[in-house]
């Protein structure tokens, strides 16, 4: 079951940076949080497709290339910001 909740909350969370990056479209490193939105939506629905089967190792691997993520683009914003 945490494994679903884990899944929604991803896709949820990918959706709102997807609105998040449109809505700072004209400032520069929007690029890096609309692709983080996308990841993150996609991990998100490939976790809920398999999901009892997957519950074993998708939950470290998966979070991992999120936070990952996650970390870049604020990286970029925040250099972006910088300037």
């Amino acid at each position: 079951m945490l494994t679903l909740l884990l899944a929604i909350a991803l896709v949820a969370s990918g959706l709102l940076r997807a609105w998040v990056a449109f809505n700072h479209r004209p400032e520069q490193g929007w690029g890096w949080l609309l692709a983080t939105a996308i990841i993150t939506t996609l991990l998100g629905l490939m976790i809920a497709m398999g999901w009892p089967v997957n519950s074993l190792w998708v939950l470290g691997i998966f979070l991992a290339i999120d936070l990952v993520f996650q970390g870049w683009s604020f990286i970029a914003i925040g250099l972006a910001l910088k300037r």
